[in-house]
């Protein structure tokens, strides 16, 4: 949810139209904001993954009835999507595809030192922003540069502990990606500036060997036409594009 637009409820509306069934979930940092304790070895798989493990468990023990598992990754979460998949096959669990929507392939602080800048300049305050910035460069540097033996630090750095960086520091979802035959599929906004479309290049690059790629005109990050940043269109109330749901569901259905 974001403000006024649903974008999960709508995709997960718009498959059960076509008999597909869907659970989502949002991550924890989005529920529990006051909660998390970021000086705690606080890593992704504390805000994600192991919630999503626990979510496939669940319908791979308690529902043999559905016969195919498939994975949604919207931003950060199809960054990790790969992960998350390793995670899953490796203890056991059949997964039969994986969606990627609007998924980063660079670094996080990488993308997040990039939107600020571009956001500056697009909106013809780089005054403004420019003591933001500055700080956003100085985290980068110091995110690039930590070492294991950093695990200690408990600074907060872009909004994450030093154990959430680390934990990412030698993680490369193209190598994951590109390593397996599972079907994918991965759609893009064409006005996205959230994560660019440049990214699609990235994924497209990696020699992935069983994957599908999608771009949409006129639709940004949470794949509705609006305003490239979210920000700008916070109060509008609009709905997540049927073209990017049936083309979902029809790649779904298409081995079936």
């Amino acid at each position: 949810t974001y403000w006024l637009t649903h974008p999960y409820k709508d995709i997960a509306e718009g498959l059960c139209e076509f008999g597909i069934a869907t659970y989502r979930f949002e991550k924890r940092s989005y529920y529990y904001q006051d909660k998390i304790d970021l000086n705690n070895d606080y890593t992704p798989k504390e805000e994600i993954i192991n919630d999503a493990l626990e979510i496939i468990k669940y319908f791979t023990t308690n529902h043999s009835d559905y016969k195919h598992l498939f994975l949604i990754g919207h931003s950060l979460s199809g960054y990790l999507l790969p992960m998350v998949y390793n995670n899953a096959t490796e203890q056991g669990y059949q997964i039969d595809g994986l969606i990627y929507l609007g998924a980063n392939a660079s670094p996080i602080e990488d993308l997040m030192l990039d939107q600020s800048i571009r956001y500056a300049q697009e909106h013809d305050d780089n005054d403004l922003y420019s003591d933001q910035i500055k700080i956003v460069k100085e985290q980068v540097e110091i995110i690039r540069n930590l070492k294991p033996q950093d695990s200690d630090n408990k600074s907060i750095l872009l909004g994450a502990p030093v154990s959430y960086w680390l934990f990412l520091k030698y993680y490369d979802p193209l190598i994951i990606a590109s390593s397996t035959n599972v079907k994918m599929f991965f759609g893009f906004g064409e006005e996205d500036n959230n994560v660019p479309i440049s990214e699609m290049s990235l994924w497209e690059n990696a020699g992935i060997k069983n994957a599908v790629f999608y771009k949409y005109a006129d639709l940004n990050h949470l794949f509705v036409s609006g305003s490239s940043w979210l920000n700008d269109s916070r109060l509008k109330e609009v709905h997540v594009s049927k073209q990017l749901i049936d083309d979902i569901a029809n790649w779904i259905k298409s081995d079936m």
